[in-house]
């Protein structure tokens, strides 16, 4: 199944449906694997078949960075900065996350510094 499907490029048809839930299911066992209980089903239900970019190369939560609560960590934001323009944290919780609903006044004042600080964003890949 992995070699089918990159072989082509995921269309709207429904002949990609397979390789599209291929590429779910390994994306689910590596966010299973290195994520808190909570965090993966967030990072798919917002990022979808992308969120493999947020954890390129995680094997631990340690390998995501600094948690700035309800489970954003520093690798989401600079995929988010890198990738989506995210550019205060204010964008980062309202527009991008909604996280803001759930975040603490603390938590995203240490956002807000960690975001002008000048956060190298995520290359693309």
């Amino acid at each position: 199944m992995q070699e089918a499907c990159k072989e082509r490029p995921f269309l709207a048809s429904l002949s990609a449906i397979p390789c599209k839930l291929a590429k779910l299911a390994e994306l689910a066992s590596l966010l299973a694997d290195i994520a808190p209980t909570s965090q993966p089903s967030r990072l798919a239900a917002t990022y979808g078949e992308h969120a493999h970019r947020i954890l390129a190369g995680a094997r631990s939560t340690a390998d995501l960075g600094m948690a700035f609560g309800a489970t954003l960590t520093e690798a989401e934001v600079r995929y988010l900065i890198g990738q989506e323009f995210a550019t205060t944290a204010a964008d980062v919780l309202w527009r991008r996350t909604k996280l803001g609903l759930v975040f603490s006044d603390v938590e995203a004042a240490a956002l807000d510094r960690f975001m002008a600080a000048g956060t190298t964003p995520q290359a693309a890949p």
